[in-house]
């Protein structure tokens, strides 16, 4: 039987602004009796591809995990694994490429990955490294991810078309970590800062060339031993999704190109993950699943 991914109209709002995008929820196909699976959304490509990660479990225990391609078709790939290890994928452009990280146990450290649905995998591992994982590709094929060094230093790096690998934060520095780039190479992010050795400062970062902005949701709050603003995605016209912090826990806010700020508070902490041009973004619900959302009137500009 070929699987077909499972979703699910919400009946009932679940979050404020409900009037402006409508959700629904994507399930990995169970492979049969018995078995559970847990879906995660990482990001979601201009043509309505979905890149995700899937869990599934047998009597408590988790079986298999992997890395899937929900196509807009309703076909779903399921990446490869690279040798008996199973990748995490993290982003897809509109070519239909991968970018994620997976981790090799015979030479016990991680290696980031490109996956083309033409060509394969292309490993990543950037000059001086012991580890690395990419974050966010764009429709060129560039990347960015975290590179930790021979030194024991780690740095935010940049990975052009042509693999040649640049720095682009020092982490002891600037505590930046890039989680998308867009076409026109910015990237987006989160920048930690410690306030003490039991809290931390998260704000959201924005890199355009070698300008790094911060951005601070205006009704962030301490909460949890944290206080801040993470930026998970940005589309071509600049929009950014991501979240702050609130008393309840987690909220989550669409940023559009032109400083529009619209937030997503509800019952269940939301944490989106990743935008297209349309401004579709898909995320996370942790007491609900995975989930797409649309704007019902197009994009808000």
């Amino acid at each position: 039987m070929t699987p077909v991914a499972v979703w699910l109209l919400l009946a009932t709002p679940i979050w404020a602004q409900n009037d402006l995008f409508k959700i629904r929820f994507v399930s990995f196909p169970s492979p049969g009796a018995g078995f559970s699976t847990n879906t995660t959304l990482y990001d979601i490509n201009n043509r309505g591809d979905l890149v995700g990660g899937f869990e599934i479990d047998q009597s408590g225990q988790v079986v298999e995990t992997g890395t899937f391609v929900l196509e807009k078709s309703g076909r779903i790939v399921r990446l490869p694994k690279i040798g008996s290890t199973s990748p995490s994928g993290y982003s897809i452009n509109d070519a239909g490429m991968v970018a994620g990280e997976y981790y090799d146990l015979g030479q016990q450290r991680s290696f980031g990955f490109i996956w083309s649905p033409v060509s394969g995998y292309t490993t990543v591992a950037c000059p001086e490294s012991r580890g690395q994982g990419l974050r966010g590709i764009n429709l060129f094929g560039e990347v960015v991810g975290t590179c930790a060094l021979q030194n024991g230093s780690a740095v935010a790096y940049f990975r052009n078309q042509a693999g040649v690998c640049r720095q682009i934060a020092d982490l002891a520095r600037t505590r930046f970590f890039p989680r998308d780039i867009n076409d026109s190479g910015t990237v987006v992010g989160s920048c930690e800062k410690p306030i003490d050795r039991e809290h931390t400062h998260t704000t959201g970062c924005i890199l355009r060339g070698e300008v790094l902005e911060e951005f601070r949701h205006p009704k962030q709050r301490f909460t949890g031993g944290l206080s801040g603003t993470t930026i998970g995605g940005i589309n071509s016209f600049g929009d950014q999704v991501g979240t702050f912090t609130t008393a309840p826990g987690l909220s989550a806010f669409l940023r559009t190109g032109t400083g529009k700020l619209i937030n997503f508070t509800g019952r269940s902490a939301i944490i989106p993950q990743g935008i297209n041009d349309s401004q579709e973004f898909v995320g996370n619900m942790p007491d609900l699943g995975a989930f797409v959302a649309t704007p019902i009137a197009g994009p808000i500009r």
